[in-house]
């Protein structure tokens, strides 16, 4: 996985895109203060701050026995803010927060700047999350750059080829189902709004036709 990064030069730089994983925090001993099993990490994006920072929570768990043979382990867990800088660098809060966010957050911010939470499997009952981003390398206070939406007609892509070819551009992928017997479910029919060929913001969303199979009798 690649890391975020953010030279000063490519900062200015007109317009330039990269999906990549957000790092975890390191786990022990920031985080809880113990480490009895090991400390087991989630993080979760939130949104972005004014900065265009990535904001999100983490999560972190250890289980530690109270005493001795027979007692039972104490579970030790809490949450913490946790910051993503530009630079590749993140800071965590040292005050344990109670916000628990939804896994399954996206956004776009005015610059471009995708982000969501992809999870797979669970932590101490929370969904294990990395977080990603497709970060655009502009200044405060620049527009937005315009990008070509582009055609995917007798490509061949599913739905989740298409999402990764539109995030990848900056735009926001949003599905929508359509019934027809000529492809197979999960495959991408044809982008609607706005047609291929229209030159929109980055962030912009685009509708994207999803085949759910045949359409009902």
């Amino acid at each position: 996985m690649k890391a975020i990064f953010l030279a000063l030069a490519m900062a200015f730089a007109a317009t330039a895109h990269t999906q990549t994983a957000l790092p975890l925090p390191a786990a022990y001993p920031n985080l809880l203060g113990a480490s009895c099993g090991g400390v087991h990490v989630s993080s979760f994006v939130t949104g972005f701050d004014d900065a265009g920072n990535i904001t999100g929570e983490t999560y972190a768990w250890t289980s530690c026995s109270t005493g001795g043979r027979g007692t039972k382990p104490r579970k030790i867990e809490g949450w913490r803010s946790i910051t993503w800088t530009l630079s590749g660098n993140y800071t965590v809060a040292t005050v344990i927060d109670i916000v628990v966010p939804d896994p399954e957050f996206t956004a776009t911010d005015s610059y471009g700047n995708f982000i969501r939470n992809v999870c797979n499997g669970t932590t101490g009952g929370q969904p294990l999350c990395v977080a990603t981003a497709t970060i655009s390398y502009l200044p405060p206070g620049t527009p937005p750059p315009d990008v070509t939406v582009p055609s995917i007609v007798a490509k061949g892509l599913t739905g989740l080829q298409v999402q990764s070819l539109l995030e990848g551009l900056g735009l926001v992928y949003v599905k929508q189902d359509y019934c027809t017997p000529y492809y197979a479910r999960g495959m991408a029919v044809n982008i609607t709004s706005p047609a291929s060929g229209s030159v929109v913001p980055v962030g912009t969303p685009v509708t994207v036709l999803v085949s759910s199979g045949p359409c009902d009798e």
